[in-house]
């Protein structure tokens, strides 16, 4: 078992005095967890503050957190698997987002320096804004380097 934790609060002032500050509690994770050999289960959540573009707004805070598994399968193969939830909270408004999240992956390592990644993700927002709520279906493949 490894990991940090923080907790505190965030304020972020905007030079615009017709601007509210952003402004509220942070909490960050990192915690690690390996039952046995070659499986890992992961806990993380962080804190962002996040600016806007649009005309009278601060921004928002963004909460976002994530378990993963990970498990070695065989030497050079590696699956994984995350669930994620975000909640976006705008600052100056009542309106919020919340997206979960769930993917599914293999990293095939062809030597120690590369491997072929592929991975399946599904996403949903839901948000008490009108037009903004959506649901998203991805797959990636790619190609992983290290040295």
């Amino acid at each position: 078992l490894a990991g940090e934790f923080s907790a505190g609060w965030l304020r972020e002032a905007i030079d615009d005095d017709r601007l509210p500050a952003i402004s509220g509690a942070t909490v960050n994770a990192d915690l690690r967890w390996s039952p046995e050999r070659g499986t890992t289960i992961g806990l993380t959540g962080q804190t962002i503050v996040e600016g806007t573009t649009a005309v009278n707004e601060s921004g928002d805070i963004l909460y976002s957190g994530r378990l993963t598994g990970e498990r070695e399968i065989r030497a050079n193969l590696i699956g994984n698997a995350a669930l994620g939830v975000d909640w976006r909270d705008y600052i100056g408004s009542d309106g919020h987002d919340l997206t979960l999240s769930a993917e599914a992956g293999l990293t095939w390592w062809l030597n120690r320096y590369a491997g072929l990644i592929t991975r399946a993700r599904t996403e949903k927002q839901t948000s008490n804004l009108e037009g903004r709520d959506y649901t998203a279906h991805s797959i990636f493949v790619g190609v992983t380097l290290q040295p």
